[in-house]
């Protein structure tokens, strides 16, 4: 009864909270869990547990919201309910520091905590086998993107604004910083046409850039490394700031803005780029992966995985297992299975514990029908992008975007290539 009457009360906040203003999804769940904070900071805990119950109808596995309602459950006095929540949450295969969290430490005398706190400890222990492929060189401060040239692997410098190559003494710079070359983030290789290319970025919020914020492609040769094209964002007043690329099967390049929540494409032949979509219903747009020319699954940090017609720029979320799928940075697409379903791998480095995800898309492309950790532990922290060769997953660890810039180079862990069978065996 008591999940019935808060969902009842939840649906009918949630038709307030929206009615006729037109908000996606997102923008409603954003507003509600600010309005969940405004009114605890009024002390108002009875509208902050129905604003947050209202955007758990939105998005029933929110890892954050979960913990939130949960929190403020405790608050209110609602042992029982902040444990069924809490329950959920374990049920994601996350982990939390439940006796370092205050709000929770007044749960330790229920007798569902216990269980609880062991089944939260369980989902922390190390899954799968990975291997060290290189290391990365921590002078090179914040690597982001990977792509394989058909000779060796590249890595993008984001603070060194710099492409290296992965070689057997270490990173070998294969391209030069200059004032013209921004933050080097997403990267993809084409050996057929020599070209890398590369999502740029500038601004005060990109690590050691500054100047104004501007974004785009830039083209650089793979035999000398020097600039081909640029290929700027267009200048719509809105902050952008293009993250990730990747290439359709017939080689045309995609771009995702994960700051103002766009898509674009640059044509084979390039040119200008062209958006093909503006998002209200995604929040950060990451990493992509191709179903077809007309069709891709595209991962939002906010909200999961979504798919995107690239003929209208519709987006619908992916629906199907039940999965925590928030914080997800690359994607990549892996192989197709004889009846069509397509097998992708991710990143996850918005949760607890982070995460490389395998996940099974029906041969519709419509439907997410499994999820498995392929591999989560120490040695696969603050992760970034990830790409595959023949039957190995690579994945960089240890990117440095977590660690304090200015911390001295010798205080941080080297950025490392990690390395993963894509069967799941131990390499």
């Amino acid at each position: 009864m008591r999940n019935l009457l808060f969902l009842t009360a939840a649906v009918l906040c949630l038709g307030a909270a929206t009615g006729d203003s037109g908000e996606s999804d997102l923008q409603a769940f954003n507003r509600l869990r600010q309005a969940a904070a405004d009114s605890l900071a009024s002390g108002d805990v009875a509208g902050a547990e129905q604003q947050l119950e209202a955007a758990l109808v939105l998005y029933p596995r929110s890892p954050g919201t979960l913990l939130r309602l949960a929190r403020t459950e405790a608050l209110a006095g609602k042992a029982g309910e902040a444990i069924a929540h809490l329950s959920d949450y374990a049920d994601l295969g996350l982990t939390w520091d439940l006796a370092g969290d205050a709000a929770f430490r007044k749960l330790a005398d229920h007798p569902g905590s216990a269980p609880l706190r062991a089944r939260i400890e369980d989902n922390g222990r190390p899954v799968g086998a990975a291997s060290l492929s290189g290391l990365l060189a921590p002078s090179e401060g914040v690597i982001e993107g990977l792509a394989w040239d058909g000779r060796a692997w590249l890595v993008s410098g984001v603070t060194s604004r710099t492409l290296y190559r992965l070689g057997q003494k270490g990173l070998e710079p294969m391209t030069r910083p200059d004032a013209e070359t921004g933050a080097l983030f997403g990267i993809v290789a084409d050996p057929v046409v020599g070209r890398v290319w590369a999502a740029e970025a500038w601004g005060v919020q990109v690590p050691g850039s500054s100047g104004p914020t501007r974004t785009g492609i830039v083209a650089f040769s793979l035999k000398t490394g020097q600039v081909l094209s640029r290929h700027p964002a267009p200048d719509d007043g809105v902050a952008r700031q293009l993250g990730d690329v990747a290439l359709s099967p017939a080689g045309v390049l995609y771009a995702t803005d994960s700051r103002g929540a766009a898509l674009y494409r640059l044509p084979s032949m390039g040119g200008a780029l062209q958006k093909v979509a503006q998002f209200d219903d995604l929040g950060s747009p990451q990493g992509m992966a191709f179903c077809s020319e007309e069709r891709m699954i595209l991962a939002d940090y906010s909200t999961g995985l979504h798919v995107i017609d690239l003929r209208t720029g519709r987006s619908e979320r992916l629906e199907g297992v039940k999965a925590a799928l928030a914080g997800v940075d690359g994607l990549g697409r892996l192989y197709q299975e004889p009846d069509g379903a397509l097998i992708l791998a991710m990143t996850q480095n918005g949760v607890s514990p982070e995460r490389v995800l395998k996940v099974r898309i029906d041969p519709t492309c419509r439907r997410l029908e499994a999820v498995t950790v392929m591999a989560a532990g120490p040695d696969l922290q603050d992760m970034t992008l990830l790409a595959s060769r023949n039957d190995r997953l690579f994945v960089i660890s240890a990117s440095g975007w977590s660690l304090d810039p200015e911390a001295p180079p010798r205080d941080r862990p080297s950025p490392r290539l990690m390395s993963l069978a894509l069967s799941g065996d131990p390499p």
